[in-house]
């Protein structure tokens, strides 16, 4: 397509039912014209005001006020604030980090292998959906309540 063609397809015909195709061209030319389907779909993500919102309200009502009553941040003049933070060391910081890090993927890999799972045993015809999803696909997997 050339300039003159993709100006006018911008400017005249691009249909905008939401930001999905202005964000996606952005995407691409700022990538070289090329992006993988994954970096496309986290720019639409990070343009789309109303799925901040609803992570706003995530963090807010369920997230938050978890670690708050586990008192392990608090609010404070309209920002979350990791208690005891100031006297943790660079080290006692990157160890955290990489805790957090490791439960993270743990995580992630436990609801890929679960949701591999679910759709293999639905194929097969004998999978029955649960009433109730798992708190944590980890735990579904293992048994566990904790990612140890």
């Amino acid at each position: 397509m050339t300039y003159i063609e993709l100006r006018n397809f911008i400017e005249n015909r691009m249909q905008m039912s939401h930001v999905y195709q202005p964000v996606m061209l952005l995407t691409l030319l700022r990538h070289g014209g090329t992006a993988a389907k994954r970096d496309i779909a986290a720019s639409i993500l990070s343009h789309d005001e109303s799925q901040l919102e609803y992570y706003d309200q995530i963090v807010s009502g369920m997230v938050g006020k978890v670690l708050r009553n586990h008192r392990v941040v608090s609010w404070k003049d309209g920002r979350f604030q990791l208690d005891g933070f100031n006297k943790l060391s660079s080290h006692q910081k990157a160890q955290l980090t990489k805790l957090c890090e490791r439960n993270l993927k743990r995580e992630t890999l436990a609801r890929i292998s679960y949701r591999f799972k679910r759709r293999k045993s639905s194929s097969s015809g004998s999978w029955i959906p649960m009433k109730n999803s798992p708190k944590s696909a980890y735990s579904a997997l293992t048994g566990s309540k904790r990612i140890s």
